[in-house]
């Protein structure tokens, strides 16, 4: 599976990563994976509804908005996003 980070998660873990799975699995099983080999995505990984993960990260396949219970093959391209606050 193709994960192409963008914004801050750049700079917290690398701006394409390449991970395999064997078989379908959620967004969320996806963020806990990745959490595993950088930790600072880890906070996104513990958010356990669909409103509390979209108050800090979009997924995105395919150009549609995933869900925390979607599941993602390995043949997939994925796009994470991070919201930018500040002014």
């Amino acid at each position: 599976m193709h994960i192409h980070l963008h914004g801050p998660l750049e700079k917290i873990a690398q701006k394409e990563i390449q991970i395999n799975v064997k078989r379908a699995i959620t967004l969320r099983r996806l963020l806990e994976l990745l959490a595993q080999q950088y930790p600072a995505i880890a906070p996104y990984a513990s958010c356990k509804t669909d409103i509390d993960l979209s108050a800090h990260l979009m997924a995105y396949k395919g150009g549609r908005i995933l869900k925390i219970n979607d599941t993602v093959e390995n043949y997939e391209k994925i796009q994470l996003v991070v919201h930018v606050m500040g002014g």
